[in-house]
């Protein structure tokens, strides 16, 4: 059982290990699973009497720990937010436009049926894409807004043609009432999703 002691006194080891161990790189480059490992063997290895319990009481409090140690580190950056988004692996196609601007839409989200909802979204050319003359990208900031806006059969038919559905821990980023754009070059981890788990479908009827 977890008491009120034990919690006070993991949340000093915990802070004590932050103060010593959250530096840039780590904050950076182990935004993840390494890091929090890293922590636990410490733990063992400064503390080898206390129990499991005690143990993961530290590596909750850690949890909550290094998103404020990183914002107050990167000031100009934002608590690490994981953003939703389908994008072309072919930089030189994309739903609407690739890389560079350029428009495409036959060859992206044109090229989809006419049942696709976001389809007939107007998307002109914004200057928010490219902000203080940097690349600004559009996402959802929740992946059940990918699945409100894609059906299965559009996800298929998009794999086909190169794209993808990733997800980022972005910490430049701004919201909008309907999109979120982020910076990319700054993003923490970026992942590809398994469009199966993605929809919550059975794979084999989409094989």
């Amino acid at each position: 059982m977890i008491t009120k002691n034990i919690i006070k006194h993991m949340k000093k080891i915990a802070k004590k290990y932050a103060e010593d161990h959250f530096t840039k790189d780590v904050l950076m480059g182990h935004y993840g699973i390494d890091w929090y490992l890293d922590a636990l063997c410490w733990f063992d290895e400064n503390f080898p009497d206390l129990t499991d319990e005690d143990r993961a009481e530290f590596g909750k409090e850690l949890d909550e720990l290094i998103p404020r140690y990183f914002v107050e580190t990167f000031k100009t950056y934002k608590e690490p937010k994981w953003l939703y988004r389908l994008e072309s692996t072919d930089p030189k196609n994309g739903l609407w436009y690739n890389d560079n601007g350029e428009f495409c839409f036959k060859t992206g989200i044109g090229s989809l049926s006419d049942d696709c909802k976001t389809k007939q979204l107007p998307m002109d050319y914004d200057p928010r894409y490219k902000a203080d003359g940097r690349d600004w990208y559009s996402s959802c900031s929740n992946k059940e807004d990918l699945t409100h806006w894609y059906s299965i059969e559009d996800a298929n038919e998009l794999l086909k043609k190169g794209f993808v559905f990733k997800r980022y821990l972005a910490v430049e980023y701004t919201e909008y009432p309907f999109e979120t754009v982020f910076i990319k070059d700054s993003c923490l981890k970026e992942e590809e999703l398994d469009i199966n788990k993605l929809f919550n479908v059975n794979a084999k009827l989409f094989s």
